[in-house]
């Protein structure tokens, strides 16, 4: 494994600046209208 060359001062980070939600999901589901309402209410 090889040593890193990367020096830089360490800032820890206890809470977001802004607050944000990080939605992530794949919608091989969604094939009909009906089910992009449904996933929209649902979000909602």
């Amino acid at each position: 494994m090889p040593k890193t060359s990367l020096k830089v001062e360490e800032h820890k980070l206890w809470k977001a600046k802004f607050p944000a939600v990080d939605v992530h999901f794949h919608g091989g589901f969604l094939r009909t209208p009906a089910d992009y309402q449904k996933l929209i209410s649902i979000m909602d």
